[in-house]
Parts: structure tokens; C-alpha cells; sequence
């Protein structure tokens, strides 16, 4: 599953995640959080590269059978993540944390749902 969610003030920041539920017990997994280094860089790219889908075979055993992984594509700009105002497209690193929290702080209830 991927969607948006919007941060900030008049969510004005749209945080791009893609959701990928546990393949054993999605209800009882973890879940973890997936950032990939940067800045500038999506989380699609761990998804594809590094711990996803890239294989010819079913015979990977890792974090994608026991863990529900969130990727999320943040800062804002980064990825598929945007802003709706020039003025939301800034980013330091209090607003990147602040964002960051207001994005678990709202996405729980998403993922409750779906998990």
C-alpha cells in the first residue's frame, strides 16, 4: 500500500510511504520504519535495492517475512514526497524531525487499519 501524508501546519507537506505488511503475522510483527541515508535520497530505493523484491527466486528470509516496513520518502522533496507552497518546500533539520513525528503521530490510525 502507498499513499500520502500531509504534515505541517495546513498540510501543506506531502510525505509519499509505501507500507508493506509482514508476510507471517502482520497483526503481531513488528513494524519498522525504513529512512534511507541522504539527504535527498528516496526510500524506494532500499525497498528495490537493498532489502526488497529483487529476487528470481522465493528464497529470501529477512525483514520483509517477519517485519512490517514503512518506506517513507522524507524530507519533503525528497522522492515522490512534495509541497503544496513554495514556502513548505523548506527544510532544516527541526522541521525534517517535526515532520518525521507528525507523520508516525497521524499515520498510526492509517496503519491500524491495514494492519
Amino acid at each position: 500500500m502507498c499513499s500520502y501524508v500531509g504534515v505541517d501546519v495546513n498540510e501543506d507537506v506531502q510525505l509519499f510511504y509505501y507500507f508493506i505488511h509482514s508476510e507471517s503475522n502482520p497483526k503481531d510483527d513488528p513494524l519498522m520504519l525504513w529512512l534511507t541515508g541522504g539527504p535527498g535520497c528516496s526510500s524506494i530505493s532500499g525497498l528495490l535495492f537493498e532489502i526488497g523484491f529483487l529476487y528470481k527466486y522465493n528464497i529470501f528470509f529477512g525483514q520483509l517475512n517477519m517485519t512490517n516496513i514503512i518506506f517513507l520518502d522524507i524530507p519533503v522533496g525528497t522522492g515522490f514526497s512534495y509541497a503544496r507552497t513554495a514556502h513548505a518546500s523548506c527544510s532544516n533539520n527541526i522541521l525534517y524531525s517535526e515532520h518525521a513525528y507528525e507523520f508516525i503521530r497521524k499515520g498510526r490510525v492509517i496503519w491500524k487499519m491495514n494492519h
